[in-house]
């Protein structure tokens, strides 16, 4: 700990440490950090509108749904989550009126 360092500003470091090398998402960050879920999204949104994190990149989640961005500290331009069709031959339960859509994460 740095003297005359914040509360918020070592917590703001430590997220920092742990997404230097390694992108994460934020519920990895905050098992890693031993932190509830709402502390975990408001360091992640307030770093990222700040411009101290930036989104590399998105994983797909295993129950589905909208993929889990992946967080990476220091600046530079998010990645982009665009929406791709899937057709209905491979989607999980195919069914002749189904037309599943997915979103998939394009590097910028």
């Amino acid at each position: 700990m740095e003297l005359g360092e914040t509360s918020q500003e070592r917590t703001e470091r430590r997220i920092l440490d742990a997404i230097e090398r390694t992108p994460m998402t934020v519920p990895e960050i905050r098992e890693h950090l031993g932190m509830s879920d709402s502390t975990a999204k408001k360091y992640i949104r307030r770093m990222h509108e700040r411009g101290m994190i930036h989104i590399d990149g998105w994983r797909a989640r295993k129950g589905g749904g909208t993929p889990a961005a992946e967080y990476l500290a220091g600046p530079g331009k998010d990645s982009q989550m665009t929406a791709e069709r899937v057709p209905v031959s491979e989607a999980v339960n195919p069914h002749p009126w189904m037309c599943k859509m997915i979103m998939v994460g394009q590097p910028a």
